[in-house]
């Protein structure tokens, strides 16, 4: 640490308990900081194989996810590692109120990986799959990304009563035609604000999957979408205004008066002026997996998710596996 600073060098013994030192202060954020490990790398390389022991063992890595083969003789494979945690985590690296990895669970590359995890027995005998229960909703974030700005709202009642959330709820194909109309009404009712159905429809991110340890019979199917406004104070700026980006891949900004959004007795909206800040620690745990991700693109995602939460509902608000599908 000290050549990175151009200060006293620092002995091969002292390194470890550097390490370590760094883990146990920043234990809630420690992939947010990865960047600043991948900095350290030029300074553990210079140590060779007596680091290996030490690594293998080390929290700072394994509380990344990594399945790493620590048997490495060069400071080619330590660049890798680093590389590799540095790559996945640069996404979140800014959210302040991330939640700790502990909490997020593990992060399948494959759906077969993530099913085999919750359901051995399916991969070990080969029975098939459980019949889910299996109820559908919409959720619909919405930003005024030209100024990282992003609208939540707090529920008053209800599952997740207190947190913070986008909007949405049941769809109901007695009065929802498509999950794009109930998109479209939901975040009338919610927050006031219309959308027109085609602007809806192009803001379509995919469908998130969510399961329970203590309810493995039931599932939530949520149609996912994102919305973008400009926010101006002027009599004329209706959602019927429409501005599109020349670039591709960026979402059309729906013109709207700030002062049209309201509150309804189920949720209360709240603008958050920088993005970076929102309360990821009174949201779904999910959130500080997708929506950190969609909040870091400069294009519009699409993708699918699955996630298996903990046993324990909202107190303990945490998950097991999760599998994302970018397409």
């Amino acid at each position: 640490i000290g050549k990175l600073h151009n200060g006293p060098s620092v002995s091969s013994q002292s390194v470890p308990l550097v390490m370590w030192s760094f883990q146990c202060r920043t234990a809630n954020a420690i992939c947010s900081r990865a960047q600043f490990i991948a900095r350290s790398v030029s300074l553990l390389t210079s140590y060779g194989q007596s680091t290996t022991r030490h690594c293998s063992a080390n929290p700072i890595i394994q509380s990344c996810g990594k399945n790493i083969d620590w048997n490495y003789s060069d400071h080619h494979s330590l660049k890798r590692v680093f590389s590799s945690i540095t790559s996945s985590t640069t996404e979140s690296s800014n959210f302040t109120n991330i939640l700790p990895l502990s909490r997020l669970g593990v992060s399948h590359k494959t759906l077969g990986s993530y099913l085999a995890s919750i359901y051995p027995d399916v991969a070990r005998t080969g029975v098939s799959l459980p019949r889910l229960k299996s109820k559908e909703y919409t959720l619909v974030v919405v930003t005024e990304s030209r100024l990282r700005r992003i609208l939540l709202g707090r529920k008053l009642r209800g599952f997740g009563e207190g947190f913070f959330n986008s909007f949405g709820g049941h769809l109901d194909y007695d009065i929802d035609p498509t999950p794009t109309h109930g998109a479209v009404r939901e975040l009338a009712e919610e927050a006031n604000i219309n959308i027109p159905l085609d602007i809806m429809n192009e803001g379509a991110v995919g469908t998130l999957r969510f399961t329970f340890d203590d309810k493995k019979e039931k599932q939530m199917v949520v149609n996912l979408y994102r919305v973008d406004l400009v926010c101006e104070k002027d009599s004329q700026c209706d959602s019927s205004r429409v501005i599109r980006d020349d670039e591709d891949g960026m979402l059309p900004a729906v013109c709207i008066n700030p002062s049209i959004v309201r509150a309804c007795d189920e949720m209360e909206p709240q603008w958050f002026d920088n993005w970076d800040d929102i309360p990821l620690n009174n949201m779904f745990a999910d959130d500080s997996i997708w929506l950190t991700k969609i909040l870091s693109s400069d294009r519009h995602l699409r993708f699918d998710g699955w996630f298996h939460f903990c046993p324990g509902g909202t107190e303990i608000n945490s998950i097991m596996h999760h599998h994302l599908v970018f397409k």
